[in-house]
């Protein structure tokens, strides 16, 4: 089925928060025909609607009654919910592609709408999206976890493509791992970087400040991940093998926050796996550090 030219058959878009709403304005930038969007809250459905040229629909089964396409960018735990309500409707879905932009859930949670018969598939952008506007430009190029049956992956390819991405083929089994890495990736180290704002809080320095300090150091790290792998990247006092410096940073930090010291403990202790990949140190050092860490 084409879904993806201009006047080809109409999209459709339900839930319309971050992702929702970026994908209706990219695809309406990109060609597609977004005819009706839907979420239950009317502020979100009209902002969606004016940045994409839409139809504001008042039920998931109008929004999705006549597109060829049907996003579901749900909260994961209605996913399931929205495409039964869609399902209960009793209209056949043959001919209609259901596509849900979740990371950890796989094909099941598009099951009824499956079996009213629409072909469908997962395909969650690996990206993070903490306001509107920076997922309107952050989406476009980022990569694609796609899970979909053999007969959908050409189309699921090419959709992928309209959106310059780059298509990563999950298994329906490993939904649930890819999206604990992008969770790893991205969500805890924001959770890890708001340690080291904490304590230039206590050095005087705003959020702002500490921002905007910090982010060339993240930048260079993102890039060196990105040219040497996570393990040739790492650097500091746990590459060196600086016990001396690791325990200063023990103490300072279990005087200032002790459950910032068990973290900054925790994340050590995983890097030390990194360290023994790189096999810089001698084992005793290692262990030493080790020891150190596990006190």
């Amino acid at each position: 089925m084409e879904v993806n030219a201009a006047g080809g058959a109409s999209v459709a878009v339900v839930g319309t928060g971050r992702v929702g709403t970026a994908m209706a304005r990219i695809l309406s930038s990109r060609g597609y025909r977004v005819a009706w969007v839907y979420d239950p809250s009317p502020d979100s459905r009209e902002r969606a609607a004016r940045l994409s040229g839409a139809e504001v629909a008042d039920d998931p089964v109008d929004a999705a009654r006549d597109a060829g396409l049907v996003l579901i960018t749900t909260p994961d735990d209605s996913i399931a919910s929205v495409c039964e309500r869609i399902a209960s409707s009793g209209e056949d879905r043959t001919g209609q592609v259901f596509v849900h932009m979740s990371g950890s859930l796989g094909l099941a949670a598009l099951e009824p709408v499956a079996r009213a018969g629409a072909e469908v598939a997962c395909i969650h952008p690996l990206q993070t999206f903490a306001d509107l506007e920076g997922a309107i430009e952050a989406l476009p190029g980022s990569s694609f976890g796609v899970t979909c049956p053999p007969g959908l992956e050409k189309w699921a390819r090419g959709f992928v493509a309209d959106l310059d991405g780059t298509v990563m083929l999950i298994d329906e089994a490993d939904r649930v791992l890819y999206h604990s890495a992008a969770v790893i990736a991205s969500n805890l180290m924001a959770m890890v970087e708001y340690g080291a704002q904490v304590l230039f809080r206590t050095l005087g320095f705003t959020d702002r400040e500490s921002g905007n300090a910090l982010a060339p150091l993240i930048g260079a790290t993102a890039a060196n991940v990105e040219r040497l792998g996570a393990v040739g990247a790492l650097t500091g006092p746990l590459v060196r093998g600086d016990l001396g410096t690791i325990l200063s940073h023990l103490e300072a930090l279990d005087r200032l926050d002790p459950e910032l010291c068990d973290m900054y403990r925790a994340v050590s202790l995983w890097g030390l796996r990194v360290v023994e990949e790189r096999g810089d140190l001698e084992p005793e050092v290692v262990r030493e550090m080790r020891d150190l860490l596990e006190r």
